[in-house]
């Protein structure tokens, strides 16, 4: 199998069982006994709470059963009228 390079990238990934999306950017291919997993950083999306921004995520992609890939956080914004911030300490600074 031929793993897409997502490294620049930022996906919003709906996983088989999941009731939302996972958002993460900068994903890199890791197995992990023996299953694929792309791991990233979170980013802030629809959920205003700022836990859940910049911590590493990991998808098992074979879970995976559907993602869209931006160019980057603005584009991600653009099209799904989220807020994506990055988190500088206990700060919320929006990302340029």
């Amino acid at each position: 199998m031929q793993k897409s390079d997502f490294s620049t990238k930022v996906l919003s990934i709906h996983s088989e069982g999941e009731d939302g999306t996972t958002k993460l950017k900068n994903g890199q291919w890791e197995d992990q006994c023996g299953q694929l997993f792309l791991i990233g950083k979170t980013i802030r999306g629809d959920k205003d709470e700022i836990f859940w921004a910049n911590r590493t995520v990991a998808v098992r992609w074979d879970r995976v059963t559907q993602y869209i890939a931006f160019d980057n956080i603005a584009e991600f914004e653009r099209h799904a009228g989220a807020r994506a911030d990055r988190v500088e300490g206990q700060k919320v600074v929006p990302i340029q």
